[in-house]
């Protein structure tokens, strides 16, 4: 290997673990140097990996058990002898300290746990015992689930040894309820220099709760968040408003909140503390669970828009019916500070305060209509052409928008209905007139059309130059064209145009469709004539 560490470590982490493993074997020097990266990330262990990890960490606790209790036995002596007769570190006590990187709690549990509840050690007492071994540990991101909050042993340990690590803390205990105090003993334990939080978690609550439990009086309260900057409540329920109320404001430097509510007592509570206690708050998703039997009330939704005291930066919303009155007059407020608009109405729902958000925001630069993550399989929302379009009823001409500031529209079903049946020999006209409206998006980036559907859509944008695509011209800081599942007409003549109009575009999703010979020519020609610009299917 190379004398130099920095070379060293640039082929060691590219470098599979069974190449490490071979490396290792070439020589001594070669051991010397690659035995630490081999020994770095235990955080993926096959099943075999997963029985030696195990048989390893218990036959290093028991040793050790033994070398206490020589040592208590016989003040020593007997230790002395012994340490001399055997080699003077174990195998983990010897790369412990080069494991930067484990499994998370629950999946160290499962790895060793033992089908014998009586035997021991006991899990928790191997899982610390572990953590003893690796100084080292690298833990910057922690997922707790509802089996490890459920263990007080094991609250106590990743309190100890890991949560003045943790940046990034998921705790998901949404299938059943997670009893109050053992939560608050956990968020109590809070990490210094934690930066995102996300809580699944039904919460219950009695009476004789231990709250003020103090099991491990070496673990403090602390009451630095403040590197805190992001949270992601999904679908946290509980009765007690005291708790929600405690934790929330605690949030008092987060600049991003993400909330897919279950009920309304932790919406009620967040719309409570927002402006008080969330001065940096400036963006927020407010995502309804697609498979919810109903939204949020109208003004509940309101009064959770109405949360920021600096005014909105980013907005995106999923609902499940149409936006409510007060919904909008919420977000009105916050037209002046809106960069990025991203709405999602499921199933066939409208949102007709689209055109007002377009036309009254001068800073946004990013408008979203679907994000296909959010929507099971068999749902796929629309907006409407004549929507989008909006033409002044009198005189037949668009109406003027602020637009010139969007750089992204993604748009996964603007490309459907534009042919219409309420619209019967008009296919073409409303193409142009999308067109037109697209081209007042000067400063657009990316342009993404058509929904992530399992089939190709055939009333739709043609993007063809003869159905109007030559009125986008003007697009020329165009970099990304997404028009996957679109029936489009594209082929050599519009590729060209394209290159000719658009000097940025870097990036063409949907244009292979095997639909003509034109399809084919035409990515030749761009494989030709502009290599850099790539093309996928």
């Amino acid at each position: 290997m190379f004398d130099l560490l920095e070379i060293d470590e640039v082929i060691c982490q590219r470098l599979k673990r069974q190449d490490l493993a071979q490396c290792a074997r070439v020589n001594k020097k070669w051991n010397e140097v690659v035995t630490p990266y081999l020994w770095s990330d235990m955080a993926s262990l096959s099943s075999n990996r997963q029985k030696d990890f195990h048989r390893m960490i218990r036959e290093d606790y028991l040793y050790e058990q033994q070398r206490h209790q020589l040592q208590e036995d016989n003040n020593g002596i007997r230790q002395h002898v012994q340490e001399r007769l055997s080699p003077a570190l174990s195998t983990l006590e010897k790369y412990g300290p080069w494991i930067r990187r484990l499994p998370d709690p629950g999946v160290l549990q499962s790895i060793l746990h033992s089908p014998d509840q009586d035997e021991k050690p006991a899990t928790h007492e191997l899982i610390r015992h572990l953590y003893k071994r690796c100084p080292s540990l690298d833990v910057q991101d922690l997922f707790i689930t509802k089996d490890t909050v459920d263990s007080n042993d094991m609250l106590i340990t990743i309190a100890k040894y890991l949560l003045h690590h943790v940046r990034h803390l998921k705790v998901y205990c949404c299938s059943k309820s997670v009893e109050l105090w053992r939560l608050k003993y956990l968020l109590k334990r809070y990490p210094n220099k934690l930066e995102n939080l996300t809580l699944g978690v039904k919460v219950s609550y009695t009476e004789d709760a231990k709250e003020d439990w103090a099991v491990d009086q070496t673990v403090g309260e602390s009451d630095d968040w403040v590197q805190l900057k992001e949270v992601k409540l999904l679908w946290c329920k509980g009765t007690s408003k005291a708790f929600w109320l405690w934790l929330l404001r605690r949030f008092s430097h987060i600049r991003k909140l993400e909330f897919w509510p279950m009920d309304e007592v932790v919406a009620e509570c967040l719309a409570e503390v927002m402006l008080t206690d969330m001065p940096e708050l400036d963006e927020i998703h407010l995502i309804h669970d697609a498979c919810a039997a109903s939204d949020l009330p109208d003004d509940l939704v309101a009064s959770l828009l109405s949360g920021s005291r600096k005014g909105w930066k980013v907005v995106k919303a999923k609902f499940n019916s149409e936006v409510g009155e007060a919904t909008m007059e919420a977000l009105a407020k916050h037209f002046p500070t809106l960069e990025v608009f991203g709405v999602n109405v499921c199933g066939n729902y409208i949102f007709n305060g689209l055109v007002r958000v377009l036309s009254s925001s001068p800073n946004l630069h990013t408008l979203i209509t679907i994000e296909d993550d959010c929507y099971p399989q068999y749902q796929y929302p629309h907006l409407e052409a004549v929507k989008f379009i909006d033409r002044d009823a009198n005189t037949g001409l668009l109406k003027a928008r602020l637009l010139s500031r969007c750089s992204r529209l993604i748009s996964k079903a603007l490309g459907d209905k534009v042919v219409d049946e309420e619209y019967p020999g008009q296919g073409v006209e409303i193409q142009r007139l999308v067109y037109d409206r697209l081209a007042r998006f000067t400063n657009l980036e990316t342009l993404w059309l058509g929904e992530d559907a399992q089939e190709y859509q055939w009333d739709c944008l043609e993007m063809s130059l003869e159905s109007g695509l030559h009125k986008l011209k003007g697009l020329k800081a165009l970099k990304e064209l997404d028009v996957s599942y679109m029936t489009t007409r594209i082929g050599l003549e519009e590729v060209q145009w394209m290159t000719e109009h658009w000097p940025r575009l870097n990036v063409i999703y949907g244009l292979v469709k095997r639909f003509s010979d034109d399809d084919d020519r035409a990515v030749r020609w761009l494989h030709e004539h502009h290599p850099k610009i790539d093309v996928w299917s």
